[in-house]
């Protein structure tokens, strides 16, 4: 049931308008779960030319077990309180993470989850990333694969959304 509910929200979502500058976008990152998985993510979020205000990290489950200096005191953490009866994200959660809108979602999560393809499909974001699951394909327009490692499909997604002209993130120059 929570599977239809998170499509039928998706499949009827509205769409943010895109910045000019791919420095204002703003992202809707939900981390992984496991501890190298999550470093990994914290370098690709690290990675982006955008104001840290502009990133809105979050994390399902009890905990975040690691935060860089950065971006400390700043993670979110949707808890089982923070979910409704189908343990998707209740409505007061949606509008805290959609408001303002994110014009990128990014999931991390893995295995997939209807919570945080919910999250993150449903939103108003105009490109929605994820971890490659059939399950997850309505959800997402670009899914990665972590075929070698999850670093190497991080580098992957960077080297992609670089190549889009004009850039759907902006990275910064010195890696």
């Amino acid at each position: 049931m929570a599977y239809r509910a998170a499509l039928k929200a998706t499949q009827r979502r509205t769409v943010a308008a895109w910045p000019s500058d791919p420095h204002e976008v703003r992202i809707l990152l939900i981390l992984p779960d496991g501890e190298e998985s999550l470093r990994a993510a914290w370098r690709f979020a690290l990675e982006i030319d955008v104001p840290r205000s502009n990133i809105a990290p979050v994390v399902l489950g009890e905990r975040l077990n690691y935060s860089p200096d950065a971006f400390a005191g700043a993670v979110d953490i949707i808890t089982k309180k923070d979910l409704d009866w189908r343990r998707l994200p209740n409505k007061k959660v949606l509008q805290a993470f959609w408001s303002p809108h994110p014009h990128v979602a990014i999931d991390f999560t893995s295995p997939f989850s209807a919570a945080s393809a919910y999250l993150a499909g449903a939103s108003t974001a105009h490109f929605r990333i994820g971890l490659y699951d059939k399950a997850a394909e309505p959800f997402f327009d670009f899914l990665i694969a972590p075929t070698e490692s999850f670093e190497a499909a991080l580098r992957a997604l960077r080297g992609y959304l670089e190549s889009i002209d004009p850039p759907a993130i902006a990275f910064k120059k010195d890696r």
